[in-house]
C-alpha cells in the first residue's frame, strides 16, 4: 500500500469512525444508562410499526464495548418484535466524552429541523389517496388533523383529499365519496380560513390550490 494510499484510508477512519454495518445480538447490546432522551410506549410502538413495514433501515450506533450510543428507541422495538439480532454500526477511538455528548446530539440535532407545511400536506394527501396507512408515519391523530385540515362543514369526521377540479369549482373526495364543490362555496372557505387560521393571502390562496386544486384568482 502507498504512503498516499494509508493517509487516505487514515483520514478517512479519522472522519467517519462508524463505516462498517454488521449485525449483532440484541441481549449483547447495553442501553446507556443516563440517556436524557425517554421513549414512551406508544412512540416504541411506532417505532414497531416502522420496522415490520420497511424493515430496519437506521443501524444502532455502539461503542466498542457494545453500549448505546444513538438507537434506544429501535433498540426497545427490536425487543418489543422478539428481534435477536440487529444492524449496528460501531464508534471506534470515540472518548467518553464524545460518546456523551453524541448521545445528546443525536437527539437535538434532529429536533431542530422543521416542516415545509403546504408540502408536507401534499405528501400526506398523496400517500393517504394510494391507501398508504400514515398512522405509521409518526403523527399522532391530533397532528394528522391539523395536517390534513379541511373546512368542517364538508368533512364530517373524515379526512377530505383533492380529487379533482371540474367547471372552475373542485371535487373533494370525503370518505367513500366524491362531492363537488363550487366557487362560492370555496370563496366562502376563504373569508372562514382567514379568520381561523391566517391573514396572510397568499398562504390562504396557496392552501386552496394544494388543498382543493382550485386557483381562486
Amino acid at each position: 500500500m502507498s504512503k498516499k494510499t494509508q493517509v487516505a484510508k487514515d483520514a478517512e477512519a479519522k472522519t467517519w469512525p462508524a463505516s462498517k454495518v454488521e449485525s449483532r445480538p440484541v441481549k449483547e447490546l447495553f442501553p446507556y444508562a443516563n440517556n436524557a432522551r425517554t421513549h414512551s410506549s406508544s412512540q416504541v410502538d411506532q417505532i414497531c410499526k416502522s420496522i415490520e413495514e420497511f424493515g430496519f433501515t437506521n443501524p444502532i450506533l455502539i461503542d466498542e464495548e457494545s453500549n448505546l450510543i444513538a438507537g434506544h428507541g429501535r433498540l426497545l422495538a427490536a425487543r418489543k418484535l422478539s428481534i435477536t439480532e440487529v444492524p449496528v454500526m460501531v464508534a471506534i477511538g470515540w472518548t467518553q466524552e464524545q460518546k456523551q455528548a453524541y448521545v445528546l446530539a443525536d437527539n437535538k440535532l434532529a429536533m431542530n429541523s422543521g416542516w415545509d407545511s403546504e408540502m408536507l400536506a401534499a405528501e400526506m394527501m398523496s400517500l393517504e389517496g394510494s391507501g398508504f396507512d400514515i398512522g405509521m408515519l409518526g403523527f399522532d391523530s391530533s397532528e394528522l388533523k391539523d395536517i390534513l385540515y379541511v373546512p368542517p362543514d364538508l368533512v364530517d369526521g373524515n379526512v377530505t383529499i383533492p380529487v379533482s377540479h371540474p367547471d372552475g369549482g373542485a371535487r373533494v373526495r370525503v370518505g367513500p365519496y366524491n362531492i363537488d364543490v363550487t366557487k362560492p362555496q370555496i370563496e366562502a372557505w376563504q373569508t372562514m380560513i382567514c379568520g381561523m387560521h391566517d391573514d396572510d393571502p397568499a398562504r390562504i390562496k396557496a392552501w386552496i390550490i394544494e388543498r382543493l386544486k382550485f386557483d381562486p384568482t
